[in-house]
Order: C-alpha cells, then sequence, then structure tokens
C-alpha cells in the first residue's frame, strides 16, 4: 500500500504540469491493485490458493555392507569408518550409490542404485579394491581373493636399497640465519611376532636424512629383552608415511630365549645292507652341532651284533631336511652250520605226490625305485618278491604318498624279475592359523607354490619386500607361509 501511495504523490507531483486530473479515481485504482497483488503472491512459502499436496517429509534408512557372497562385512577398519544411515524422502524407493560414501580402500560390487525393502534398510555388496600398505601395523587378514581377480592379488612393498646415513641432529654452525632442518623424524614401532601385537609403550624416534627412503636399525636400538628373528644383529627397513603424516618403522621382533639351542637331533635309522629291511632296534638319536650338516657314524655308534656294510670302520653322511639318515649295517654273527643227522635206511618206497606233475609256482622278484615326481629324485627304493599271479601292498616312504594310489598294489606274474619306477609326492599337512608380517631375504627374487606343491611360474616375489601372511603349512616336506590366495613361499626364502 505504501508503494501505492509513492506512486500517487509522484503521479500529482507530474500531473501539476501537465493539468488537472481526477485524484480519486487514481487513488480508487492503487488500492485495487493492492489487494490483487496480495491475493496472487500471499505470504512466502505458503501452499497458492488451490494447491491440495502434502509437505515433504524425511525417512532415515540404515545401510548393510556384504561381499561378493553375501556375508556381512565385518573388518574393524571397515565398520568404524563406514556409513550406517543416509535420510531420504519418505516416498523414495532407492538409493543412488553416488549418495554413500565408502570408507578408503573399498569401492561398490553393484552399480547405479539399491532397492530399499520393507523394514527401510538396504544391502550393498562391496569389496576392498587394493592393500592399504601405509598401516602394516594393523595386521588385518586379506581378502580371499578369487581367480577372477589374480590381478589385485599383490601386496608387494617395494623396497629401495638405502644409502648408507647417520643417524642423528646436524651440527651447529656459528652463523646465525635461519637453517632448513636436513633431517626428519622416523618413528620406530616394535611389534611382538609371537603375540601379534604392537609394542605401543616401546615406540622410540630416530632422525634421519631428509632425502633417505630407508633406513637401518641395529640390535641396540630394539627394547629390553627383545631381539630381530634368528638373531641377526641388524637389519635394514623401508620409512613408510602413515596416515596422519608421519614417517614410520614397522619391526617385527620376538622375545630372547634364555636357553638358546646349539644342538640338534638327528634320527639315525640302521637298516640291513641285504634286505633293506630296518633291523631291531636300529632307531637311535644323536646329538651334533645346529650348524652341522654331516654326521659320522662309526662302529662305536652301532647296535650290538651289527657292523657297517662294504667293511667299512666309519661314515659321514649328510643329515636329511627332516633330520634323518639312514646307515646299512650287516649283522657280525656268524651263520652257524647245523652238524649233519646220521643218514638212516632209505625207505623201500617214496610216496607219490598228490600235486600234478605240470603244476608249480614262478617266484619273482620286483625292485621298486620311488621318484619324488616334482624334483624327479630318488628318494627311496624297495624289493619285494612273490608268486605268480599273487600281489602285494607295499607303503610309500616317510613323508611321501603315491602319486597314483594303484601304484601301492603290487603284482606279480610269469614275465620274471623286473625293475619298476613309481612317482611319489611329498605329504602336505594342513594349513595352520598364523598371523604375521615375514620379510623376503636378500638374493634373487622369491619363488611362490600353490598349496598342491606345484611352483606358479608367472609370478615372484621381490627381495627385501614386506608381506602380510595369515597361515603356515608344510608343503613338499618344506614349511611355507601363504602371502595370497593360493600362493606359498618358502620359510627359507622368508625372516
Amino acid at each position: 500500500m505504501k508503494l501505492a501511495k509513492t506512486v500517487i504523490v509522484s503521479g500529482l507531483l507530474f500531473s501539476s504540469v501537465l493539468g488537472s486530473v481526477n485524484v480519486g479515481s487514481i487513488t480508487t485504482m492503487a488500492a485495487n491493485n493492492s489487494q490483487t497483488s496480495a491475493r496472487t503472491l500471499g505470504p512466502v512459502g505458503l501452499p497458492k490458493p488451490g494447491d491440495t499436496s502434502k509437505p515433504i517429509t524425511k525417512k532415515t534408512i540404515s545401510i548393510k555392507y556384504v561381499d561378493r557372497y553375501g556375508v556381512e562385512e565385518k573388518r574393524t577398519n571397515f565398520v568404524e569408518k563406514s556409513q550406517k544411515t543416509i535420510e531420504v524422502n519418505s516416498n523414495a524407493q532407492e538409493i543412488p550409490l553416488s549418495n554413500i560414501i565408502l570408507p578408503e580402500w573399498y569401492v561398490f560390487l553393484d552399480k547405479g542404485s539399491v532397492r530399499i525393502d520393507n523394514n527401510n534398510s538396504v544391502t550393498i555388496k562391496v569389496k576392498k579394491n587394493k592393500v592399504d600398505t601405509t598401516g602394516i601395523t594393523e595386521l588385518t587378514p586379506p581378502e580371499i581373493i578369487t581367480p577372477d581377480e589374480q590381478e589385485q592379488q599383490s601386496h608387494e612393498l617395494q623396497l629401495t636399497a638405502p644409502d648408507i646415513i647417520s643417524v642423528g641432529k646436524p651440527d651447529n654452525t656459528t652463523n646465525n640465519k635461519p637453517q632448513t632442518s636436513t633431517t626428519k623424524s622416523v618413528q620406530l614401532k616394535f611389534i611382538d611376532k609371537d603375540a601379534h601385537k604392537t609394542l605401543e609403550d616401546k615406540t622410540k624416534t630416530v632422525e634421519v636424512p631428509n632425502a633417505d627412503k630407508s633406513t637401518t636399525v641395529t640390535e641396540d636400538v630394539l627394547p629390553d629383552g627383545y631381539q630381530f628373528e634368528n638373531d641377526v644383529k641388524q637389519m635394514n627397513f623401508r620409512i613408510n608415511s602413515s596416515k596422519d603424516g608421519q614417517n614410520v618403522i614397522y619391526i617385527a621382533i620376538v622375545k630372547k630365549s634364555n636357553n638358546v639351542a646349539t644342538q640338534k637331533n638327528v634320527t639315525v635309522k640302521f637298516v640291513d645292507a641285504k634286505t633293506g629291511k630296518s633291523i631291531p632296534s636300529g632307531v637311535q638319536t644323536f646329538q651334533v652341532n645346529k650348524a652341522d650338516r654331516t654326521i659320522t657314524i662309526d662302529s662305536k655308534n652301532l647296535p650290538s651284533g651289527y657292523k657297517l656294510a662294504n667293511g667299512k670302520n666309519e661314515i659321514t653322511l649328510d643329515i636329511n631336511k627332516d633330520g634323518s639318515i639312514q646307515v646299512k649295517v650287516e649283522s657280525t654273527k656268524a651263520v652257524s652250520t647245523p652238524t649233519p643227522a646220521p643218514n638212516k635206511p632209505a625207505k623201500p618206497t617214496v610216496k607219490p605226490s598228490k600235486r600234478p606233475s605240470g603244476a608249480h609256482y614262478t617266484i619273482q622278484r620286483v625292485r621298486i625305485t620311488f621318484v619324488d615326481q616334482n624334483s624327479k629324485n630318488l628318494v627311496g627304493y624297495k624289493q619285494v618278491t612273490g608268486k605268480a599271479s599273487f600281489s602285494t601292498k607295499i607303503e610309500a616312504p616317510k613323508g611321501y604318498s603315491f602319486t597314483n594310489e594303484k601304484d601301492a598294489t603290487i603284482k606279480f606274474d610269469k614275465k620274471g624279475n623286473k625293475d619298476i619306477k613309481i612317482f611319489v609326492k611329498k605329504m602336505t599337512s594342513a594349513p595352520v592359523k598364523h598371523e604375521g608380517v615375514v620379510t623376503t631375504t636378500n638374493g634373487s627374487y622369491k619363488r611362490l607354490y600353490t598349496l598342491e606343491g606345484k611352483m606358479i611360474t608367472n609370478r615372484a616375489l621381490g627381495v627385501n619386500s614386506k608381506w602380510y601372511t595369515d597361515q603356515y603349512a608344510t608343503i613338499n616336506g618344506e614349511k611355507m607361509y601363504r602371502v595370497a590366495t593360493n600362493e606359498w613361499v618358502k620359510a627359507s626364502d622368508v625372516k
């Protein structure tokens, strides 16, 4: 109304020049225009006359995350950082995935949007896209990756060879000009490998040159009562950057043992050189220095009544990986010749045999050589004899099983003595759960194997690289650690 009156006054002032004006008509017109504007616009935010729509309300939707197999994602890092709920319009039937934020390192397996169920919740499939290499201390188990995801299995931390460095602060100079620091602080976080936990109260800080990407840590820096695995005096480590921007090194250590073993046991199996069979009480245990790879057996070490085969006084043999050796011996007991009995008068007649004259059995000797199917090495031998058309069961060498179970049965025939070769494979133990971090040793790249003992030809581990492991098993007679889905590295190739 104020605007209308202002227009009237301005019009009157202007009309005084043009001539007389009907003031009553102008006032009435302005009032009518003001009422029309109020009816048309109304107060801001209120529905227009005739609008019957209801105000829009919101509802809260709960979010559940599962993997590709429908198993709920419960890893601590994910649960703590994932979005639990989302608000949408009360009439919404779906939620675009672009409105949901996942924790770092995770991606959606679904595409587009997900449907809201009757319980006002949605289920979303996710997976871990790659391994976060900045927080190795969390020791989170790796995702079990199916074969179609082989390209995402590797989580190798490539280590660069360090330069020779000195630990400490830069020397003070005599000039008073501000100087840029040439060193950086690095936190040393220690992980008890046996207890699988980080020793938070043992963390130390050292200074290293800014340009260094790795540094050498010596034994004297470790917490009291701890040592490097395998009792090494120093190790080289890569300097990692944590999520909060700090420089960190994670160091796996073990507690010092009060009784350090200096000797090891060797199992000696004595076998008859003629028959190849174990002699009575033919297994003995000897102790040698832990570093020894051979053992010498002389006549004093033999079981009573036996001597070394081939007239030797002593023999030196290589100790097998399982800590055993086999020694061939001969009996020293003289074979007694019975005194012949006095001849008795021959009987006047010989009782005829009931067995047909043409019936007889052929005795066959079969010599068996056992060969490792992977290494093609000779791992044992056996000799059996039997009557033609009969069969006998044999056992594989200790620690081995038959590649083909049918080979466990030997059939005898009339073809005469024969030599056969049977392939065997090293027995594999069931995997044992064991979480930790292993580091590959120096030298060349480290080969990977399947749980069945087959070498993987298109993948290998780099030297001095750190790997998360969650299991170990005995494969091909050797201890191995799992570093990816059905990919195992030898314990002798890591530390």
